[in-house]
């Protein structure tokens, strides 16, 4: 069966070296078109308002702008309420200028629970 299933979420991402220190918190809303059973294969994209927290050499680039993901993902389904599953994907962070100023890779697990 096709299924279209809105979600909505919550990002933390932190990342950096010597030089750069990148946190980020997105809150995020969007969709996920599945097709399956017990295995069900998926791509998913969302939308979101991302706060991040990034020094550059000690100098602050802190900033707040539009974010977004899209990926894929295959799901586990363990009867109609439970599922897990992992998804790879990719983050796109703007700047204030309305440019992408970040591309982040996501690779992880997830569990979904239905109500």
């Amino acid at each position: 069966a096709l299924t279209l299933t809105p979600e909505v979420g919550f990002d933390y991402n932190h990342f950096g070296n010597a030089d750069v220190d990148i946190t980020a918190y997105t809150p995020k809303a969007g969709l996920r078109l599945t097709m399956g059973f017990l295995v069900e294969p998926s791509v998913y994209a969302h939308l979101g308002y991302a706060f991040h927290q990034a020094q550059f050499g000690g100098a602050d680039k802190s900033s707040s702008a539009m974010a977004a993901d899209v990926g894929a993902a295959v799901d586990f389904n363990f009867g109609d309420v439970v599922a897990v599953g992992l998804h790879a994907g990719d983050r796109m962070l703007w700047s204030e200028k309305g440019e992408i100023a970040y591309h982040i890779p996501e690779l992880g697990a997830h569990l979904q629970i239905g109500f």
